[in-house]
This record gives C-alpha cells, structure tokens and sequence, in this order.
C-alpha cells in the first residue's frame, strides 16, 4: 500500500482556499443588496443619506443630495416634535433636492426626516436632524482662522462660512437683514458684509480698532483706535467729520442713538467720557476703579459699567446710583433690560478661569457658572432672555438659557473671538 505525500505547495494553496472561500460568498451576498433602499445593505440600512437643515427666522430650508437610483418619482418630507406626533408635511418631485418649512413656531425644537417613493413603495426615513427656529441669528470672528461664521438660532447649523480676513475681531450688526460690520483689528479696516455675507466693500487706515459702533439712525461711524490714542467718528462710506484725540488706552466706545453723541471708556485713564455729534467732549466719571466695559442701561436711561471688582450703574450726569460688589475681576457686562437682569463675565479663579454670573438690577445674584476659559464677549437674546458667550479658549460658543442650563455648545478647531446678534 503506498501512502500519498502532499507537497509544501499544495498544501499552501489548500489553506489560502479555505481562507478566501467565506470572503467569496460575502461578496455575493453584499452585492445582493447593493441597492441602497435595501434594508440589509450593510452600509445604509435602507436609509437614504443625512439631510441638511438650516432656519432663517420662521422658515426652515432642508436640502438632501441627490440620487443616481432609477425609477424614483418623489420625496416625502416628515416633521416632528416627539416621536408620537410623525407627520408627513410635504410630497416634492424627485427633480428637486430641498423643501422650506414655514409653519414653524420660534423655541420649538423640529426633527426632519424624508424618504423617497419609487412608485407605490417607500424607503426607511432618513436619520434625523433636528433644529430650533428663532428670530435671530449670531455673527462669529474666528480671528486665528480669519473666519465669520454666521450661525442660526440655536447655534447648531451654519448659515454661511466667510473666509480670506487677517484678524476679524468686533463685529457690530446693521439690523434684521441688513448685514454686519467686522474690525480687523491688526489691518485697522472696517468691513461690510451683506446678510449673505457676500463682501460689500471695506474702510481702511483705522489703526488698531479695540472697539466700534454704528449709530444706526444717523449712519455714522464711532471707531476706538488705540494705536494712535484716538476715537474717530465717521460715516459709513469712511469720510470723517473729527476725532477725539490724545486718550491714552481708548478701549470701548458706545453709541446714544438717541442723541448721537458717544460714550468712550478708556482703560489707563479710569474714566468714561462722553462725545457729542459736534465734537465737544466732556468727563462724565473720573471716580472708577479699573473700568473694563460698558452696557447700556435702556430702561433708565444710564450705564452699567464693569468695573474690577465692582459692576456699578450710572447715570446721564456720570453720579454712581448703584454698586453690586462681589466680583474678582468683572471684565465684561450684558444687559437684559426686558427681564432687568445683568450678565457679568468675572475672571475669578486660576489663570483664565472665568464665570458667567447672571444677577438681577438690586444686586441679588442669579446663578454663577464656571468653566470658561477668558471669553472675550457675550450676547443676550431679548427673545428669551437666553445668552451666547464666545468661550474664546475653550474654543467654543455656549447658549445658556435665562435661568442658567446650557441650551448648547458649538465647537470648532478656531477660537471664537466675539459674537453679536442679528435680532
């Protein structure tokens, strides 16, 4: 009896057999559901791809790409508040790729799906994606990018990404869909930027801008330049009319629209003085600690004045008619006057450990919230009293709601500089 020998060849084609041959039948069965509306394909599950959502005011624009699948004859549209109330609100052709919403109520979170119909039989709904319509949108200065982000509402979906500035720094809002000014803070020029964010035209030769207004009923410009120790007023095409000169540090400028004239802190001269339209300057305070940023008082006519380790209210003559101590270093201030509440940003522990405190107009504080790293700025919504505040090195916005929970946070790989709002 003769016993057959297998070779060291034969046996390495039996082992690269066997371990192929599952492989083989894998593809057959992944090419059997191939078709992305099969459930079972391993990639989609059925689903056709995520769409896209964005607000603008009460409208909600969806969009979805588009498709190569033959025989398809229209997409559904679902909306949704919570999962017991699925509606189907729309059935468009399959030639067009988008749907606006406009039954929307502002607040309201909204879930949007849609499916696609090839005939009588429909696929899986689309993933989710969710959005909060509201009245306003925000403006964002990525100054390490050179980036504008306008975001929507409820700070979740871009609106439009603006990019090719050196340094965007301030940016201060026209109005509702007029579009937005931005500083570049080391170029010392002003840009204009449509509600599109389309590049309008620029103002240059400002020197460092540490802070401007718009006087919006009078088209006029008030520009803080601390490189040359100036506040410049000007009009909107960059003819000026003066400048107020020889401030040693003028960091903040802030407009009365009801006269005018403009309020100018500056930092290194502890005082807040104030400019009319024709160039005459008088010191309104001269009593402050270490003054660091102004608010607008609209309901009496003043200002609240962030001020070290005090916040303290003003009024038109520059007398101190209210002091709300307990602050480390309030830097920054925002106000509520719909709800009469503060928002204070007081560096208060560490380095840059900063805490939003929220308080009421008598001094009694709110809440106090820590975790933020040096935001330069924030903005509150009159809407809802909620707040946005550009968390400038934790490299993100936060919207806090009026009583303090955090509503949302959006992130990015550039730090947030300033934010303002498109009310």
């Amino acid at each position: 009896m003769t016993t057959k020998r297998f070779g060291l060849s034969f046996l390495i084609r039996l082992w690269v057999w066997f371990l192929f041959l599952p492989l083989l039948f894998v593809g057959c069965a992944d090419r059997e559901h191939a078709n992305p509306l099969d459930p079972l394909n391993p990639k989609t599950h059925g689903q056709p791809p995520r769409l896209s959502v964005v607000s603008d005011h009460h409208k909600v624009k969806l969009s979805w790409p588009r498709t190569s699948l033959k025989s398809i004859s229209d997409f559904c549209v679902y909306r949704w508040t919570d999962s017991t109330n699925v509606t189907k609100i729309a059935q468009v052709p399959a030639t067009r790729t988008d749907f606006e919403d406009t039954a929307t109520v502002y607040g309201t979170r909204y879930f949007y799906a849609y499916s696609i119909l090839a005939g009588h039989i429909e696929s899986l709904r689309s993933p989710a994606e969710s959005i909060i319509p509201g009245p306003a949108f925000f403006w964002v200065s990525y100054r390490s990018s050179g980036q504008i982000l306008k975001l929507t509402f409820d700070i979740q979906h871009p609106y439009k990404w603006m990019s090719g500035f050196a340094f965007p720094s301030v940016s201060v809002v026209v109005g509702k869909g007029k579009g937005v000014w931005v500083a570049d803070h080391y170029l010392g020029a002003l840009y204009r930027l449509s509600e599109q964010g389309d590049y309008l035209f620029k103002i240059q030769g400002l020197g460092r801008i540490s802070s401007f207004q718009l006087d919006r009923p009078r088209g006029r410009l008030w520009v803080a330049d601390v490189k040359n120790k100036q506040v410049v007023h000007l009009d909107t095409s960059g003819v000026g009319y003066f400048a107020v000169r020889g401030l040693p540090y003028p960091k903040q400028v802030l407009v009365n629209e009801a006269n005018g004239g403009c309020w100018i802190l500056d930092s290194d001269l502890k005082q807040i003085l104030f400019a009319d339209p024709d160039g005459h300057v008088t010191v309104l305070a001269s009593h402050l600690k270490s003054p660091q940023w102004m608010a607008a008082d609209a309901e009496n006519d003043g200002l609240w004045v962030a001020d070290s380790s005090r916040v303290v209210h003003l009024n038109l003559f520059g007398k101190v008619t209210r002091e709300l101590s307990a602050f480390k270093f309030a830097y920054f201030i925002g106000t509520d006057n719909q709800r009469q509440k503060l928002w204070v940003l007081d560096q208060s522990y560490l380095w840059f450990g900063t805490e939003v405190v929220q308080l009421k107009t008598d001094g009694t504080v709110v809440f106090r919230k820590r975790g933020f790293e040096a935001p330069q700025n924030l903005v509150v919504d009159p809407f809802d009293g909620s707040c946005v505040i550009a968390d400038t090195y934790n490299i993100r916005l936060v919207k806090l709601s009026s009583e303090g929970k955090e509503l949302a946070v959006w992130e990015t790989d550039a730090t947030p500089w300033w934010v303002s709002i498109e009310e």
